[in-house]
């Protein structure tokens, strides 16, 4: 074995071969696990990862992933899709709200809020560019974020309110605007690798709509029921509201007060209110009031006026007061106070309000300065009629004013209007009933229908029931427990009845005096009872003439005066003119034989005719035109001859001769003079002719003043010897002699001329002279 060498001694340390080989080897920094290139390179490379990590790692996570997460708070985007607010108080209130964040980066992560509080800014539209805090939000919920995604749900969030005025300020905006901003913002810390991240901070603005003004508003169902204690009229609704925004309020208590072009005129509230989204059917109650100005008496007035009408009454409801659950919330109240809504009340279908009229007696006064008679004065002594109101609440009517139209019962169409000013009335629409009257009306035809208006007097002159279709409008004037109150254009449409005039078919005859004789004819003066037996009466028609008709001949006219013709029996004296044609040989015999039954006591039959000239009121010309009255004119006793007597010319001489001469007292029973102009004559004595005068001119012609009797000149006798003849001389002598008389008598009347045929029987015959 090879001695080891020893080192070498101090004395000899220069000279001294190299210790290298004697010194203790030292380690490299890196193993010597190879001495290849490739070995090297590794070593080296994980050196340099080493120093790296060491340094990076806290740069990371200290630096870097912190500005990441921020950065994708920042990037990401928040949603609110709905927010309720609840139990608020002047400085608080709950809040619960979903939503969710998008864009939120790669990493899942869980965002926290520091001590939960968030703090909320109102930003954007209403702010004038400057941003206002409103409150801050505590118990803010974790927000999972996963995918980039992550849904926020907020559950009673205890809501501080920090400015109150600002407060009430954005509840007003939420109510009337169409959206609005909230900026959310405060600290955060992210959870995420296992790793919280501190730091952190969140301001998002998120953009809701807003309430918009609750512009759709409807009433899906009104009513006035009765009478409110307080005063004025109870109101029952029930309104449905339309909330455009993703908001839900708890409101609980909330009072309107109810306005009608610009006067208030009512009060509305609803407890126990959420508005939530979408549709809201609110339960609404209150009162009108009573109206104490002119103002609101007017509104009162058209509104009842457009309900009634079946038009829509835009009304303005203005909130005046918000009481919530948990007691008063200034913020809350003051934001809603003074909104006005609009709200449209829209009837229902218009109803039959006035039914079942009934007319009473009607006058109608032509003017004598209107001789087409298109135009009357009219009046009606009652108008009935069934009144039901729309509304149950007690309704008082004691005025009406009429403005009705008049249509043809076959044609429909428009014919004449009825104008009729203020009336009282008496109307209880708890009982239903209506009553008034018109006074003062007008009735006009409508122009362009003179026609049309003149068929329709046609109809209440000739018809027995008459149809009198009507329509238009009324104005009332009402008591309500809100005031006295005009109800305009309430509609009218009926087709009541009234009893026509029948064509005045009773008229009688009761007395006949002949008052006169001229060349156009003889006058007579006939008392009549002229029976209407309508509702109808008429004034102003002047005086109307008739044909007098006998056997179909028209034998003089009959003309009544100026005197109106009013319901009932009418006393009338009517002027009549006796004149046949005289080219009309049978108008002449008809004439004859009519004034021949007068003066004989016996009784004619005559007709009343009208022609289109019988009166001067154009409108009633077609109907008078139709009227053909049927009457009797009774004669008079016929008592023309008191007594004949007898002049002989000696009894030998008369009986050679057979000739003598009668003297006739007569008396006249005209008014007017009567002259015997000639005379043929038959007298006979039981049944036997004992004598005749032969178409014998009275000379001079013998005339009688009205009302006198008198004896004619000597007339020249043709005596029949046979016994009765001579018999009858006897008799005469003694003054018993009764003989019957048959004439044919030309006589004036006056200064009409005319031949009678006359007979009487019973006449007594006395003898006079027998020389």
């Amino acid at each position: 074995m090879a001695e080891e060498p020893k080192p070498p001694s101090s004395d000899s340390f220069d000279a001294a071969p190299s210790l290298e080989r004697y010194a203790t080897p030292r380690r490299p920094l890196l193993p010597k696990l190879g001495r290849t290139s490739r070995q090297r390179k590794i070593y080296i490379c994980l050196f340099v990862t080493s120093v790296s990590l060491a340094i990076f790692l806290p740069i990371l996570f200290l630096v870097i992933v912190p500005k990441i997460a921020q950065a994708n708070i920042n990037g990401s985007k928040l949603t609110l899709s709905s927010a309720a607010i609840a139990k608020a108080t002047t400085s608080s209130f709950a809040l619960s709200s979903q939503g969710f964040v998008e864009d939120a980066g790669s990493i899942d992560a869980t965002i926290s809020f520091v001590n939960g509080t968030v703090d909320v800014t109102w930003t954007g539209s209403g702010t004038n560019g400057t941003d206002v805090p409103l409150a801050r939000i505590f118990g803010m919920p974790d927000l999972v974020v996963k995918g980039a995604k992550g849904d926020l749900a907020i559950k009673d969030a205890n809501v501080e309110i920090v400015d109150t005025a600002a407060m009430t300020k954005f509840a007003r905006f939420m109510m009337l605007g169409a959206d609005f901003e909230w900026r959310l913002s405060g600290n955060a810390q992210a959870k995420a690798f296992g790793m919280t991240i501190k730091g952190l901070t969140m301001d998002k603005t998120v953009k809701m709509k807003a309430l918009n003004g609750l512009r759709n508003i409807s009433i899906t169902s009104f009513d006035l029921p009765r009478n409110d204690p307080a005063g004025g009229i109870q109101i029952v609704t029930i309104t449905l509201m339309d909330n455009p925004s993703p908001m839900t309020i708890e409101l609980g208590t909330i009072e309107f007060s109810v306005a009608f072009e610009g006067a208030t005129v009512g009060t509305l509230s609803a407890q126990n209110v959420t508005l939530v989204p979408g549709a809201n059917s609110l339960p609404l109650s209150g009162r009108l009031l009573t109206g104490t100005t002119p103002a609101a008496l007017k509104a009162l007035s058209q509104m009842f006026t457009s309900y009634i009408a079946g038009q829509p009454a835009n009304i303005t409801v203005t909130g005046t007061n918000v009481v919530p659950p948990s007691g008063a919330a200034d913020w809350l109240a003051k934001g809603f106070q003074g909104i006005p809504l609009s709200v449209s009340l829209v009837p229902p279908v218009p109803q039959k309000l006035i039914s079942d009229i009934k007319l009473g007696d009607m006058d109608v006064a032509f003017s004598p300065n209107d001789p087409s008679g298109l135009s009357a004065a009219v009046s009606v002594a009652s108008l009935t009629a069934t009144f039901k109101s729309p509304l149950a609440f007690p309704l008082k009517i004691n005025q009406v004013q009429q403005r009705i139209t008049i249509t043809s019962a076959s044609t429909k169409e428009d014919i004449a209007t009825l104008e009729a000013p203020t009336a009282e009335a008496d109307g209880d629409s708890t009982k239903g009933t209506l009553s008034t009257k018109v006074v003062g009306g007008t009735l006009k035809a409508i122009p362009g229908k003179n026609a049309q208006f003149a068929e329709f007097m046609k109809g209440l002159l000739t018809g027995d029931t008459v149809p009198f279709p009507l329509k238009g409008t009324s104005t009332v004037q009402a008591a309500t427990a809100a005031g006295v109150v005009t109800i305009s254009s309430v509609p009218i449409v009926d087709s009541p009845t009234v009893k026509g005039m029948n064509s005045l078919r009773d008229i009688r005859i009761n007395s006949v005096a002949i008052k006169g004789g001229s060349q156009a004819g003889i006058q007579l003066e006939i008392g009549t009872i002229l029976a209407n037996p309508s509702q109808l009466s008429l004034s102003g028609l002047g005086e109307i003439t008739f044909d007098m008709v006998f056997q179909n001949q028209r034998v003089g006219t009959v003309s009544l005066p100026d005197t109106g013709i009013k319901r009932g029996e009418n006393a009338i004296t009517a002027t009549a003119l006796f004149n046949p044609a005289p080219d009309s040989a049978d108008a002449l015999a008809a004439g004859k034989v009519m004034l021949t039954n007068f003066l004989g006591g016996r009784t004619s039959t005559i007709n009343i005719n009208g022609t289109p000239q019988s009166g001067r009121i154009g409108s009633l010309a077609p109907a008078l035109a139709t009227l053909s009255i049927p009457t009797t004119l009774n004669g008079i006793p016929p008592t023309l001859i008191q007594s004949t007597t007898l002049s002989l010319n000696g009894v030998l001489g008369t009986i050679i001769s057979q000739t003598a001469s009668v003297t006739i007292a007569l008396t006249n029973p005209f008014d007017a003079p009567f002259t015997l102009v000639s005379l043929d004559s038959t007298i006979k004595s039981n049944g036997q002719s004992i004598a005749a005068i032969q178409s014998q001119t009275v000379t001079p012609a013998f005339t009688l003043q009205g009302k006198t009797s008198g004896s004619t000149p000597k007339i020249d006798l043709k005596l029949q010897i046979n016994g009765a003849a001579i018999s009858g001389l006897f008799q005469a002598v003694g003054g018993n002699l009764l003989v019957d008389v048959t004439a044919e008598m030309r006589v004036r009347v006056g200064s009409y001329e005319t031949s009678i045929a006359y007979a009487q029987s019973g006449v007594r015959t006395s003898l006079g002279s027998l020389f």
